[in-house]
């Protein structure tokens, strides 16, 4: 969804670039679009903390958003909060039924798509930059996640971009 929000405040910011082309109704059907978007996230964002899970795996998931781009790994993560690496996996698969290094990896994914998305670069370099240090691994990972390669899921965005 940031990827989303990110399209929509650079929608608007085109709109009102080109004032001659679109009036103020237009800018003010794309700015509460965005506003709506952004509630959402906020919504759904208390929903996780609602849906038990404890403060500290929302903490971690949060924390993980934010330096995802890093190397990581588990023993990172759990020294990061001061637990004990298998305590803390086995505590974040229980609230979030999925393990800390996918949800880690999902993370990086969302980045890539991003990056991809919104930028020219290679897949290589979507790769690095979202926190991955082996190309090949990022491909597999990409698949797995999105049922499609980086390239055509790349293609395909600027394919519905355009349209």
């Amino acid at each position: 969804s940031f990827q989303r929000i990110s399209m929509l405040f650079r929608q608007l910011i085109d709109f009102s670039r080109h004032e001659a082309l679109y009036n103020s109704s237009m800018l003010s059907y794309a700015l509460t679009l965005l506003i709506m978007e952004l509630t959402q996230e906020f919504i759904d964002g208390m929903h996780n903390r609602q849906k038990n899970i404890s403060p500290i795996v929302y903490t971690v998931m949060e924390w993980i958003k934010s330096n995802c781009h890093r190397q990581l790994s588990l023993n990172e993560i759990a020294e990061e909060f001061h637990y004990n690496a298998k305590y803390l996996s086995s505590l974040f698969k229980k609230e979030t039924g999925i393990s800390l290094m996918h949800y880690l990896n999902k993370s990086r994914i969302e980045i890539s798509k991003n990056l991809l998305s919104t930028n020219d670069i290679s897949i290589k370099e979507a790769a690095y930059s979202s926190g991955f240090h082996d190309e090949k691994y990022y491909m597999k990972i990409f698949k797995n996640q999105e049922g499609l390669t980086p390239l055509q899921y790349k293609n395909a965005f600027h394919k519905r971009y355009i349209n």
